[in-house]
């Protein structure tokens, strides 16, 4: 039999474990705590990133418009269409980032709720 025959009921869970490719994901967990200032957030955020996707936190950084002291709406934009989302894409399955349920302050990777999954 070759590769691409499958045989009639075989449970691919029964087949001898094989490595699978998976995507780098973030830690569980807090990544940023006691603050909601982008200032404080993008360079935890960051450097959450570049240790699961060096090359991606790279280039988001590469395009991140200036820290301003002020509120900028490209630096809004840019936060919540391209770190935000970036961010999100690095959760485990059955996890979310943002922020935790009981602490608004409280930016990580957490569980999705049964409830909410539905």
């Amino acid at each position: 039999m070759n590769t691409t025959d499958k045989p009639d009921g075989v449970n691919p869970k029964d087949l001898p474990n094989r490595p699978t490719l998976s995507r780098p994901t973030l830690p569980v967990g807090t990544i940023s705590h006691g603050t909601m200032q982008a200032r404080d957030l993008i360079p935890a955020f960051l450097d959450a990133l570049r240790a699961c996707n060096p090359d991606l936190a790279d280039k988001l950084e590469d395009d991140r418009p200036p820290l301003a002291g002020r509120y900028s709406e490209e630096l809004d934009d840019w936060f919540h269409e391209a770190l935000w989302t970036a961010m999100e894409a690095h959760a485990p399955e059955g996890y979310y980032f943002g922020s935790h349920p009981g602490d608004g302050c409280d930016y990580g990777i957490w569980p999705i709720e049964a409830e909410d999954a539905q």
